[in-house]
């Protein structure tokens, strides 16, 4: 039977749309990539909710505040397992060696950690080591996130079609 019926957030100017989700015991975690929370487009966040036995009851909405930029799309991947939760984000962009050359896209894949209350608090930031060197579209990491025993595994789109695994 359906229990619940979880819609994107709606207060901000562009209508947003969920991307994906994943679920994993007593948690279920919404990538909403296209949610703008600070008035910059596209920056995204992360809605967890927790079963209580009855019902999905909404528990956290994850902004990276510190990371926070406009096209990051925070959310357009997500994965969970236990107190884990990652989320990619494709559009992020990076300066590229301190040059001031931007490099559109490179993505970032961010790792979360619940405490033992209801707070997921970020434990780090993953890019890829290789950036290319020039000034033009990169390699979207994030574009797909998964994570089983605690491996982290990133697709990277653009420039490299390779798949990052992280430990």
């Amino acid at each position: 039977n359906e229990n619940k019926i979880i819609q994107a957030n709606s207060s901000s100017f562009y209508n947003t749309q969920l991307s994906s989700s994943a679920i994993s015991e007593n948690f279920l975690v919404v990538g909403e990539p296209e949610y703008n929370p600070t008035g910059k487009f596209e920056e995204g966040h992360l809605s967890v909710y927790r079963w209580d036995g009855s019902s999905w009851v909404s528990e956290s909405l994850i902004l990276a505040d510190e990371y926070r930029q406009e096209g990051a799309q925070l959310g357009y991947s997500v994965a969970i397992e236990g107190d884990t939760l990652i989320a990619g984000a494709p559009g992020w962009n990076i300066l590229n060696d301190g040059t001031g050359a931007r490099l559109n896209n490179a993505g970032r894949i961010y790792v979360f950690k619940r405490d033992s209350g209801s707070v997921w608090r970020l434990q780090k930031v993953l890019e890829n080591p290789r950036q290319p060197t020039s000034n033009r579209s990169s390699n979207q990491l994030g574009m797909r996130v998964q994570i089983a025993n605690q491996t982290i595994l990133g697709i990277y789109h653009g420039d490299l079609r390779e798949i990052g695994v992280w430990n």
